[in-house]
């Protein structure tokens, strides 16, 4: 089933004309390798850069609540099973669940960890609407 095509938001319009003018830029100091055009290009380097970082974070925004609310309605649905009157399960069953999961959860934070680390952003806490703002 193909995707409804959806209005591209502030962000990505202002993306794409940061893109747009950066090309354009970049021909026209091709062209005349002059201070002002060289000045320009910089300038349309820098406005592209912070175009680039708004669209990332808009992106993982998105995709991160999408993806957040997934796993913890699966975990959510996991715990179902933890019923003695409709499932049997051992204690060794439960411990291999929870190393499971621990091991996951352990994984998944220490790529967001390595990210943090190598990108010298900062932590911040998740929203109450939102998982992120």
């Amino acid at each position: 089933m193909a995707r409804a095509k959806t209005e591209k938001t502030p962000i990505a319009k202002a993306f794409e004309t940061a893109k747009k003018v950066h090309k354009d830029a970049k021909e026209r100091n091709s062209k005349t390798d002059t201070d002002a055009t060289k000045a320009a290009l910089k300038a349309a380097k820098d406005k592209l850069e912070a175009a680039t970082a708004a669209m990332n974070r808009e992106r993982f925004i998105s995709v991160g609540n999408t993806r957040l609310t997934k796993a913890v309605a699966a975990l959510n649905n996991l715990a179902k099973i933890a019923n003695r009157r409709s499932y049997a399960f051992t204690d060794t069953d439960i411990k291999k669940a929870n190393d499971v999961l621990d091991g996951t959860v352990k994984a998944v934070k220490g790529a967001f960890e390595a990210a943090l680390r190598t990108s010298g952003g900062e932590k911040k806490a998740a929203g109450t609407v939102s998982f992120f703002e």
